[in-house]
């Protein structure tokens, strides 16, 4: 397990197995790496999903690859929040929109 500070069990084990999107082929490579995860603000743009990284509460774009619900194998959020992994630079590796509102 990865021990998320504050998420739900739920949410821990979903980061624990969520693997990046890989066009429909077998999924490889984790999306967190025990702190790259995390619930996010996001939202659409000219349809294009944003989503805004803790460092710096900067907007970046996210690429459509990343997305879960445009994925052949789409995740569904544990918790019904957006939820996103990305590096500090704003590299998304993964991306799910949450049914809240």
């Amino acid at each position: 397990m990865h021990h998320h500070e504050g998420m739900s069990t739920e949410v821990d084990r979903f980061y624990s197995y969520w693997r990046q999107p890989n066009n429909g082929l077998e999924r490889q490579f984790g999306c967190c790496n025990k702190t790259d995860c995390y619930p996010a603000e996001a939202k659409v743009i000219d349809g294009r999903w944003w989503v805004k990284i803790r460092e710096g509460g900067r907007w970046v774009i996210v690429p459509s690859h990343k997305v879960e619900h445009l994925q052949r194998d789409p995740r569904e959020s544990p918790d019904g929040r957006n939820h996103v992994c990305a590096n500090p630079q704003g590299w998304v590796f993964c991306f799910v929109a949450g049914s809240l509102i």
